[in-house]
C-alpha cells in the first residue's frame, strides 16, 4: 500500500522588533517529525519572535534554531510518502524575501545524540526522523516585492494588535546585605547527567507499566529488574525417546558388525539447560548446554587404544581396546552467542548458532514436526547444522515480508574452533509476497527461500572426516571410510571447495500445509589414510548431488499451528506488557492441536574418489571396474503429533529408508542386510529398513 498526502499552510507574518532590526521579523520554522506510540505525522509553522535579549524560546523541550527571516510568507507545503509502511514528511516555504537554512536542536545536551538516532518502528524496518527540514526560496522570488509570476505579491490583513499588560513595579528598597564571610557555605551547582552511550530507539516506548511482575512465566520464565532494563530468561528441554527399528536381516546382524545398535531402546535423546539475558533492549545474550544422547563408548568392542606397549613390537595378543558398552558422558555447548540489535531490521550475532542454510536448518528441535529432521537436510546438505560465525540479520516488519540471514562462518561445524584460514559465506533470503498490512488472508504466511553456501578446505591443515548419512535414530548408511585392496583404513576428508544451493517453499492453507526443499552440493574432498591425514593425500575426488524432501500435514482437531512458523530462529525476547500477558500469552497457554505428517524425501548423489586427481584403487569409488560412485537413498515416513501448548507433546513417528541397488553392489548407502557376512543369508539382499520412535517433549 502507498500513500501520498500533500497539505499548504498559507501564512502572513508582520514586521517586528526582533532584534531591533525593522524588517527582519519571526523566524518560521517547518517541523514535521514522527511521534513514538502513533507514528502519526505532525507539521507545525511556528513563528518565534526573537527578544532583544536574544533568549532562547524552548517549545516541547526543543530549542529551535534559525536564520529565517522573511515579512510575507506566500505558503507553506508540505508531502508525506507512505511506501511499504515506510513515512517520509518533506516541508518548504516559499517567501518574498530572503530564506534560509534552519535546523532543530534538544535544549539538554545530552539528548542532542538522541535526535540523530535513527530508530525501528513495529509496523516498519526503518525511518526519518524528520528533526530538521529546509526552509527555501528559489532565486526567481529573491527579489522583494514580487512573486512566483512576477507580479506584487497578495497582501493579507494584518493580524490583531496584542495588547501587552504593563511591566511590573520595581521595587526601589535596597537588598539587604549579605551573610558574613564563613557562615554559608558556597552553592555547587549539581554534576551534568552523563551521555548516554547506546541511546535507546526513538520509536520505543518506556516499559516501566504500574503494575509490572518482576518474575513468573509468559511463555518463559523470567527475572527482571524493577526498570525493565535487565531481563534473565531461563529456559530448558527436555526429549525422552522409543526408538525400535526393523526390516530383513536386523535381527541376524551380529552385536560385533553393529548389531547391539539395533535393538529397541528408551533413554534421553536431548536434555538441554540455556540461560538468557536481555540488556537495556539492545543487547541479548544465550548460552545452552546440551547433555541429552546418552550415547555407548565402544558398542561392537572395534575401539583400539594401543596396538602394543610403547617400545614393543605388535603382534596378535599385544592390542589394547577400550572397554566394552561403557557409559559416555557428553556435555557439549549447543546454541551460544551475543546479539546486538543496530536498528529493528539490523542486528548483528556473534557466537556458535544453528547454520542459517534451509528452512529444516533454521526450524528448532524444540517446535519441528518430526521427531527429528529430515535426513537430506541433516546428513546431505547441512550436516553441520551448527556453525561458529557473525551474522547480520533482520525482519523488514512485523509481518515477515522480507527476512534475510548473511554471515561468515568457520565452516568447521560445532564445537570446533577454525581449523584453516577459508572462512565460509552462508546467507539466507525469505519473503512473504502475499503478506498483507490490513487483514491477514489465507496466503498470509506463504513463503519463499533461498540459501546458499561458498566456502573452501585447505587440505594442508583440515583432517576431520568427512559427515556420514544416518537414519533419524542413528544408524549409518553411507560411512565414507573404507579398506583399500591392500587392507588399509582410507579416511575421506573435505577438501578444496564447498558449494550448496537451493530453495525452499511453505504454503499454508487453512488446517492444512506444504513444505518443499530442493539442493544442489558440490563438495569437494580428498582421501589419506589413516593416521597420515596431514601428511600424505592419495587421491582427489568430490560429493556431489541432489537432496530434496515434500512434507504434507494436516491439523484435523484442536488449533492449528500450535508449534509456530517453521524456519524463523530468533533470539527468544518475550514480551511482558500487561497487554501481552491478558491476550497472547492466555491464547498461548490454552491452544492444544493434532498434527498428521506425510513425508517423502532423498538423495540422489555420487561420490567419486579420484575424479579431481589421483591415482584410483581397486576399491576406490568411481573406479574403473572397481566400486560403484552411486549414492542414492529414499526416505519415507508418517507422522503424528499431539501439542498440549508448544511447551509439551507426544510424538509418535513411522520412517522408511530405501536404499536402491544396495543388494547388488549398485549403491554406496546400505542397509542393515547387506552388511551380513552370511552370504546364504537372503537377508542380503535386502534394500529398506525400518524405524518406529516415539517422543514425550517437554520444554520451558
Amino acid at each position: 500500500m502507498a500513500a501520498f498526502k500533500v497539505g499548504f499552510v498559507r501564512a502572513h507574518f508582520r514586521e517586528a522588533d526582533s532584534i531591533g532590526v525593522p524588517g527582519q521579523t519571526n523566524h518560521v520554522v517547518v517541523l514535521a517529525w514522527i511521534d513514538r506510540q502513533g507514528f502519526s505525522d505532525h507539521l507545525e509553522v511556528l513563528g518565534r519572535r526573537v527578544c532583544k535579549e536574544r533568549e532562547r524560546r524552548v517549545w516541547s523541550g526543543l530549542r529551535l534554531r534559525s536564520s529565517v527571516r522573511a515579512t510575507s510568507i506566500d505558503f507553506v507545503f508540505f508531502a508525506r510518502l507512505t511506501l511499504g509502511g515506510v513515512r517520509a514528511s518533506v516541508g518548504f516555504a516559499r517567501s518574498t524575501r530572503i530564506v534560509r537554512h534552519c535546523r532543530m536542536v534538544h535544549t539538554n545536551r545530552s539528548e542532542r545524540k538522541r535526535l540523530r538516532v535513527f530508530g525501528p518502528a513495529s509496523t516498519m524496518s526503518a525511518f526519518l526522523v524528520a528533526s530538521a527540514c529546509l526552509v527555501f526560496a528559489p532565486d526567481g522570488f529573491a527579489q522583494a516585492g514580487k512573486g512566483t509570476d512576477g507580479k506584487p505579491p497578495v497582501t493579507l490583513p494584518p493580524p490583531p494588535v496584542v495588547v501587552r499588560p504593563p511591566p511590573p513595579s520595581i521595587n526601589t528598597k535596597a537588598p539587604p546585605p549579605p551573610p558574613p564571610a564563613g557562615r554559608t557555605p558556597a552553592l555547587i551547582a549539581p554534576p551534568p547527567a552523563p551521555l548516554s552511550p547506546f541511546p535507546l530507539e526513538l520509536d520505543v516506548a518506556p516499559r516501566k507499566e504500574p503494575k509490572m511482575a518482576l518474575a513468573g512465566f509468559r511463555g518463559g520464565v523470567f527475572l527482571r529488574d524493577s526498570n525493565d532494563d535487565i531481563r534473565i530468561y531461563m529456559r530448558g528441554r527436555l526429549h525422552l525417546d522409543f526408538h525400535a527399528f526393523g526390516g530383513a536381516g536386523v535381527g541376524d546382524l551380529p552385536a560385533s558388525d553393529g548389531g547391539t545398535l539395533l535393538t529397541p531402546r528408551f533413554f534421553a535423546r536431548r536434555a538441554r539447560l540455556e540461560v538468557a539475558a536481555e540488556l537495556f533492549r539492545r543487547w541479548f545474550a544465550l548460552f545452552g548446554v546440551d547433555s541429552g544422547g546418552q550415547p555407548i563408548t565402544n558398542p561392537t568392542s572395534a575401539e583400539e587404544l594401543a596396538a602394543a606397549p610403547p617400545g614393543q613390537a605388535p603382534t596378535a595378543a599385544s592390542a589394547r581396546y577400550a572397554p566394552l558398552q561403557t557409559v559416555g558422558a557428553t556435555a557439549v555447548l549447543a546454541n551460544v552467542y551475543i546479539d546486538y540489535t543496530i536498528l529493528g531490521p539490523f542486528h548483528l550475532m556473534l557466537g556458535q548458532i544453528q547454520s542459517p542454510f534451509s528452512m529444516e536448518n533454521r526450524t528448532g528441535n524444540n517446535t519441528h514436526s518430526w521427531m527429528e529432521r529430515t535426513l537430506p537436510i541433516r546428513a546431505f546438505v547441512v550436516p553441520n547444522s551448527k556453525e561458529i560465525g557473525a551474522t547480520l540479520w533482520g525482519d523488514w516488519n512485523s509481518r515477515r515480508s522480507f527476512s534475510y540471514e548473511l554471515g561468515l562462518y568457520s565452516g568447521d561445524g560445532p564445537n570446533r574452533p577454525q581449523v584453516d584460514a577459508y572462512p565460509d559465506f552462508i546467507g539466507r533470503i525469505v519473503a512473504r509476497p502475499f503478506a498483507s498490512p490490513d487483514k491477514p488472508g489465507k496466503l498470509d504466511k506463504m513463503h519463499v527461500g533461498l540459501s546458499v553456501q561458498r566456502g573452501a578446505r585447505d587440505p594442508k591443515y583440515v583432517g576431520y572426516d568427512y559427515p556420514a548419512i544416518t537414519t533419524g535414530q542413528g544408524f549409518t548408511l553411507w560411512d565414507p571410510r573404507y579398506r583399500d585392496q591392500n587392507g588399509h583404513l582410507v579416511r575421506v576428508l573435505p577438501s578444496g571447495s564447498q558449494f550448496r544451493f537451493g530453495g525452499e517453499l511453505r504454503l499454508p492453507v487453512d488446517r492444512y500445509e506444504l513444505r518443499a526443499e530442493a539442493y544442489w552440493v558440490n563438495n569437494g574432498t580428498r582421501e589419506s589414510l589413516d593416521g597420515q591425514a596431514l601428511a600424505y593425500t592419495e587421491r582427489l575426488g568430490a560429493v556431489k548431488g541432489v537432496g530434496w524432501y515434500v512434507q504434507l500435514s494436516a491439523w484435523p482437531f484442536g488449533d492449528p499451528f500450535v508449534n509456530g512458523d517453521p524456519g524463523y530462529w530468533r533470539p527468544p525476547r518475550l514480551d511482558l506488557s500487561n497487554e501481552a500477558a491478558s491476550t497472547k500469552t492466555k491464547s498461548e497457554m490454552e491452544m492444544r492441536g493434532l498434527e498428521l505428517l506425510a513425508l517423502a524425501a532423498g538423495v540422489q548423489g555420487e561420490y567419486d574418489g579420484a575424479s579431481r586427481g589421483g591415482v584410483y584403487d581397486a576399491k576406490t569409488p568411481g573406479g574403473p571396474g572397481g566400486a560403484t560412485k552411486n549414492l542414492s537413498i529414499v526416505q519415507l515416513g508418517l507422522g503424528a503429533t499431539y501439542w498440549y501448548t508448544s511447551f509439551v507433546r507426544l510424538s509418535v513417528n513411522y520412517l522408511a529408508y530405501h536404499t536402491p541397488g544396495s543388494d547388488s553392489g549398485d549403491n554406496l548407502a546400505l542397509v542393515p542386510g547387506n552388511l551380513l557376512k552370511d552370504k546364504s543369508n537372503p537377508a542380503r539382499s535386502a534394500t529398506w529398513m525400518h524405524e518406529v520412535g516415539g517422543r514425550m517433549a517437554v520444554s520451558f
